[in-house]
């Protein structure tokens, strides 16, 4: 049944099997889902998405940081991560092909009224930066 169902999802919510982010400003639907251990999003799947692995990466380090990270979506597109101070676009290069996807969200999102730091994360980028 649907409330099964929904106890189910709840219980793999609460283990940290399964994280949920909201859309900023909305208190209902438009959530995403990501699968903690990405490493076992690469064992069910034929052929991983690495961005979407990148990104997975992204939320748990957030997370550990103590932000509760929500998602903005608008004409222009879609912003990975939205936390208290930044706006957040992931991606594993930066490139021609993906270079106005990428950036035309950051450039143009009209989120709350405070000003966001902006942020292109590229796995060099990442790399360089969280180095021991």
């Amino acid at each position: 049944s649907k409330d099964s169902l929904y106890n189910y999802f709840s219980f793999l919510i609460e283990t940290y099997f399964f994280f949920v982010i909201s859309q900023y400003g909305h208190k209902v639907g438009g959530s995403k889902i990501f699968l903690i251990d990405s490493g076992l999003a690469r064992q069910t799947s034929n052929s991983p998405d690495l961005g979407k692995c990148f990104e997975n990466l992204i939320l748990i380090d957030l997370l550990r940081q103590g932000e509760q990270p929500t998602y903005w979506k608008g004409a222009e597109g879609e912003i990975d991560f939205v936390t208290n101070k930044s706006l957040i676009q992931v991606t594993i290069e930066l490139s021609e092909a993906n270079k106005m996807r990428e950036e035309l969200p950051l450039q143009s999102a009209k989120v709350g009224n405070r000003k966001y730091e902006h942020k292109l994360i590229t796995l060099d980028s990442y790399v360089s930066n969280n180095a021991p």
